[in-house]
């Protein structure tokens, strides 16, 4: 196993799984603004008050469907979808032992063993695999990490991407934490306002910057395309992009 799963292949994981952790803790705190009590009390004003509570709960509904839009992008296609390509070529893979010609009673025997759910038939299947050419597998495995790290930003060279995304979490965790800490004292509206401009403003850079990966033609277009179509699907924010 120390063969398939290296320190790098480890290390890639972590980086993974850090940032989904990650996200997961942004969605969940936008989803406790929905339990708060200033949301339910805000749902009870005529109107939701003036244009300033309104603009502060318009903030809410935007944040929550960035991180729902960018989290289903993460799961079906940033990961999911390579994974899937990777369980594929593994389907199709023909692990032929070394030295060996004949593929087809190869692959009768390996299918027959695996059948066979004995301890014995077990013990062969192992001393079977033991010849499977492991190398080509470990790049496979590492090539499929690589395209999940590269769709979900995580590769070095995107940092200027990952900064934006990391931006508008904070972002948007700073807003659930002030709505729930000071909803029994009064929220701070301008607070809240202020960072509502802050992640207009990271989301515009965040979609220019997708804009620019995919006129660049570069890889993972398609991935690309998808995502920003996800996160901007009337094309809004793009608009204003081109305005500034």
């Amino acid at each position: 196993m120390s063969i398939i799963f290296s320190p790098t292949i480890l290390a890639k994981y972590e980086r993974i799984f850090s940032f989904l952790l990650r996200l997961l803790k942004t969605e969940d705190a936008m989803s406790r603004l929905f339990r708060s009590n200033w949301w339910r009390c805000a749902k009870s004003v005529p109107g939701l008050g003036d244009s300033r509570l309104r603009d502060a709960h318009i903030f809410r509904f935007e944040g929550a469907r960035w991180c729902q839009s960018f989290q289903r992008y993460c799961m079906i296609y940033g990961i999911e979808n390579a994974w899937s390509k990777f369980q594929n070529r593994l389907d199709d893979y023909d692990f032929n032992p070394v030295n060996v010609d004949h593929k087809d009673s190869n692959n009768n025997r390996m299918r027959k063993l695996v059948e066979d759910d004995t301890e014995k038939q077990f013990a062969k299947f192992m001393e079977y695999s033991s010849s499977f050419d492991l190398p080509h597998l470990y790049s496979l495995h590492g090539e499929t990490l690589d395209c999940i790290l590269f769709r979900l930003f995580l590769r070095s060279k995107q940092k200027s991407v990952m900064d934006i995304i990391i931006g508008i979490f904070d972002i948007l965790i700073q807003f659930s934490n002030h709505v729930n800490m000071n909803e029994d004292d009064g929220v701070d509206i301008d607070f809240i306002l202020k960072l509502y401009e802050q992640f207009k403003l990271y989301n515009l850079i965040f979609v220019q910057l997708l804009n620019t990966l995919i006129t660049r033609n570069g890889r993972e277009v398609e991935a690309f395309t998808i995502l920003l179509h996800m996160m901007d699907p009337n094309e809004f924010v793009s608009e204003r992009a081109k305005s500034i």
